[in-house]
């Protein structure tokens, strides 16, 4: 009895994890939520984006439920206009804090791959009308767009330029939460050509 009671505890037993949005390089508090059945982790997600155009770089922390997959999978995408850098860290206990992630921003060293590249904001898709030499890892092509999930909604950026792999094959569609309410990330990716000599 003692036996099928604990097992029937176990398999009801949910994660929770702080959930908050912080605007810096810090990590944000907040209240704790229950877990969804497929999130398996507590998650913290530091990105930084640099807008060259405006010498600008803002940072954003988000910490809530996740999926073990996420995890220490730094990944980027950029063009001359903005490059973002990400990455996702965990721990797997009740309320935990997980370490403070850290990006790989400053990739200089073209790879010798290009992309077509342009940036817009309130649109939610930009007409490339540039190209640009890839760096580091990023050998993927990419555009990318983030928009509300309001009704209507209402873009935010897009953006085309080169990407790591892990960036293509994991966010497309992803759902995030920010102080600006849900976001939907949508992302399309094609190879990267060769420079020409």
């Amino acid at each position: 009895m003692f036996c099928y009671c604990s097992c029937v505890c176990f398999a009801g037993y949910s994660l929770t994890c702080v959930s908050c949005t912080g605007a810096d390089q810090t990590p944000c508090t907040g209240p704790a939520v229950t877990c969804a059945a497929n999130e398996d982790i507590c998650t913290s997600v530091y990105t930084e984006t640099k807008m060259t155009m405006l010498g600008l770089t803002t940072y954003s922390y988000v910490r809530g439920c996740g999926q073990s997959s996420e995890c220490n999978n730094p990944k980027s995408l950029s063009n001359q206009f903005i490059s973002i850098d990400l990455n996702t860290v965990c721990c797997k206990t009740d309320e935990c804090s997980p370490t403070v992630p850290m990006v790989l921003s400053g990739k200089t060293d073209k790879n010798g791959l290009v992309c077509p590249s342009c940036f817009t904001i309130t649109s939610s898709i930009c007409e490339p009308n540039n190209q640009i030499q890839c760096t580091g890892n990023e050998n993927r092509c990419s555009s990318y767009s983030i928009s509300t999930i309001n009704n209507p909604s209402e873009p935010i950026l897009a953006m085309a330029g080169c990407a790591t792999e892990n960036m293509c094959s994991n966010d497309n569609g992803r759902h995030s939460t920010s102080t600006s309410g849900q976001m939907k990330i949508t992302i399309g990716c094609r190879n990267a050509t060769v420079s020409p000599k």
